[in-house]
């Protein structure tokens, strides 16, 4: 797997959308308890970029600056 740099909940991911997106919305957040799922869920779990940083000799771009990036590009191509 790959993935952008630092860590994030769902919660914080849909609280930044709605920022940068620039709308207003109510997000609630919700615990691994309160979520009932069949899944048997860590409580932390994050993944590791080492391996690939070092390498491939990368700067992965954190995963706030992807997200804009993709709604931007989502925005052009309206």
């Amino acid at each position: 797997h790959y993935v952008n740099e630092g860590s994030c909940s769902w919660y914080d991911f849909a609280r930044e959308i709605i920022r940068l997106s620039g709308k207003t919305c109510d997000i609630l957040p919700v615990t691994t308890a309160q979520y009932l799922t069949h899944a048997i869920r860590p409580a932390y779990s994050v993944l590791d970029t080492t391996k690939i940083r070092t390498t491939f000799n990368l700067a992965i771009p954190s995963w706030q600056d992807a997200l804009r990036r993709c709604l931007d590009e989502m925005k052009a191509a309206r």
